[in-house]
């Protein structure tokens, strides 16, 4: 069992929970610490500590760190915890993974999902038991509250490691920890957290159901490959849209992100009239006797392979433009971004230590965050948002960093987490003509 331990008041009382509670389980308990080198000594304190705790309980501890340069948006922040949990685990063997989530976590994940959306299958995380891959993750604290855990460390009197970045309002969770949670809790008449919490569990009931319906559901509506919509539309839209990511994903052996258009694709079925038929560039879905079916189609547009773009180097392109990364002076780039004569459509200029890039189509799921913005975008989005034909849209080359981070897309500004600052030591001009 690994515990993912950073140090904060949550992962020391789980550990502690886990050691002091079940003790027949001590030999098999490691602590797993990854050190995201985001708050200089404060972040080397952190791992310190975690190490420390470990030699304490006399645990084994492991720990790892993460990459300069890369994003720093709470979902690429997540995914290389993740990728650093899941090597620790295969090379552990181990097949639980820990976490201190706790019921505050659950209101502010609910509060974060809401403006987005989400379907219950969101709402209802994170959940006390769930599957990723290979490992079981579990959250024996799902039901305790913030304030329950830090009152029992402080009665045996054993510290925690607090990170002043979760006060910062750069992160969306953040404020509404800071900002929102509070507020709410003060304006209710009853326990907030533990209410959420009943509510989170009566939600994963109904997901449950809903899950165990739609399964059965598909079963009826499937004819061959194709969906017979007269059982598929006589179902409730919950269960439709379910049957409906069951045979898409089934068909595509994986998960496909709708790009919001699901909803509208479910109305023009019932409606038995498609207008919109693309779930992406070279398929569509079309109904024909009564049967919804998938057709290939045809790629209208020249599309680019993943291309490696070696540094002071042009490489010429199929729709006879050309690309290039070439390392230039600080001073002559900080002049032409001063005197605002930086050409979007044709050049960035980004800080970045790597000695080599790549270029690319634009991807299924890709996300962007452009130079001043407060977040990323999808790029499918970003794209539409700005007009740009399919043709465009297609053939637009992505440039990409030695770990697939979107650092430019020509027409727009280069990505925030490689801005050139008076700091910078290494600026790369990229170029698209």
């Amino acid at each position: 069992i690994g515990i993912a331990c950073s140090g904060g008041a949550d992962s020391v009382f789980l550990t502690f929970f886990l050691f002091y509670h079940f003790r027949n389980l001590r030999k098999n308990l490691y602590l797993l610490h990854f050190n995201h080198l985001l708050r200089g000594e404060e972040s080397e304190l952190d791992e310190k500590f975690v190490s420390e705790l470990a030699n304490y309980l006399n645990l084994p501890c492991h720990c790892g760190k993460d990459s300069a340069h890369k994003k720093n948006d709470e979902g690429s922040l997540r995914n290389r915890r993740l990728d650093f949990f899941h090597k620790t685990a295969d090379k552990l063997n181990l097949s639980i993974l820990a976490q201190g989530h706790h019921a505050d976590d659950v209101a502010e994940t609910i509060l974060w999902r809401l403006p987005r959306s989400s379907t219950v299958s969101g709402l209802i995380s994170p959940k006390p038991v769930n599957r990723h891959e290979k490992l079981l993750f579990i959250r024996p604290l799902i039901n305790t509250s913030r304030e329950e855990i830090r009152t029992s460390l402080k009665m045996i009197n054993f510290p925690w490691r607090e990170d002043k970045g979760n006060e910062k309002p750069t992160y969306l969770r953040n404020r509404i920890r800071s900002n929102v949670l509070p507020n709410w809790k003060e304006s209710v008449d009853r326990d907030l957290i533990k209410g959420i919490s009943k509510t989170r569990e009566l939600l994963e009931q109904d997901h449950e159901a809903l899950i165990y319906f739609s399964r059965i559901a598909y079963k009826e509506c499937r004819h061959g490959d194709s969906i017979d919509i007269n059982f598929f539309n006589n179902y409730p839209i919950a269960i439709r849209r379910r049957v409906f990511r069951l045979w898409v994903n089934e068909y595509f052996l994986g998960n496909i992100n709708f790009e919001g258009k699901e909803s509208e694709l479910l109305v023009q079925i019932q409606r038995g009239n498609i207008n919109t038929p693309d779930i992406n560039q070279n398929l569509k879905i079309k109904i024909k006797n009564s049967l919804l079916s998938f057709c290939k189609t045809k790629e209208k547009y020249k599309t680019l392979p993943h291309i490696l773009l070696p540094l002071n180097q042009r490489l010429f392109l199929p729709n006879s433009r050309s690309v290039s990364a070439t390392q230039v002076a600080l001073d002559v780039t900080l002049g032409k971004i001063s005197m605002k004569s930086v050409e979007q459509s044709k050049e960035a200029f980004i800080s970045s230590e790597d000695t080599t890039f790549q270029i690319r189509s634009k991807r299924q799921g890709d996300r962007f965050q452009q130079l001043g913005s407060k977040g990323s975008k999808k790029v499918s989005k970003i794209m539409t948002n700005a007009k740009w034909s399919k043709q465009r849209k297609s053939e637009t080359p992505v440039f990409v960093n030695e770990t697939n981070q979107i650092i430019w897309i020509p027409g727009f500004a280069p990505a925030e987490n490689f801005k050139v600052t008076t700091f910078t030591k290494r600026v790369i001009h990229l170029t698209y003509d």
